[in-house]
């Protein structure tokens, strides 16, 4: 297991996969977290290593003063370590692109 540079715990699993920023030897393809950190909950797990995750948040409306609900969804990577179900809290990072659609990756569950 290697430090990411954020004060996030690495999972107490390890695996294979050449895009995990915990347990990738290769340094050239090792995946960086840069950018933005983002909560979120997993609405669906498509694929093996896709996920998606919807962020809910608060949009500020200047010509009536008031708040109102808004949401997006993130398309983000899985890595195998992390044992991940649909309706869990997640921390996700961002990344280089790894897909068309994937730019995030899970970094761990939030309780």
């Amino acid at each position: 297991m290697k430090k990411i540079g954020l004060n996030i715990p690495p999972s107490k699993k390890t695996c294979s996969d050449p895009l995990c920023p915990f347990c990738s030897n290769e340094k050239n393809k090792s995946l960086k977290i840069r950018g933005r950190l983002l909560n979120g909950k997993v609405v669906s797990l498509k694929g093996t290593n896709r996920s998606v995750i919807e962020r809910n948040f608060l949009h500020y409306v200047k010509k009536y003063d008031r708040y109102e609900k808004r949401h997006s969804r993130i398309n983000a990577h899985i890595t195998p370590c992390l044992e991940i179900n649909v309706g869990d809290s997640v921390l996700v990072g961002e990344c280089r692109p790894i897909a068309k659609n994937i730019s995030y990756i899970i970094l761990n569950k939030v309780n």
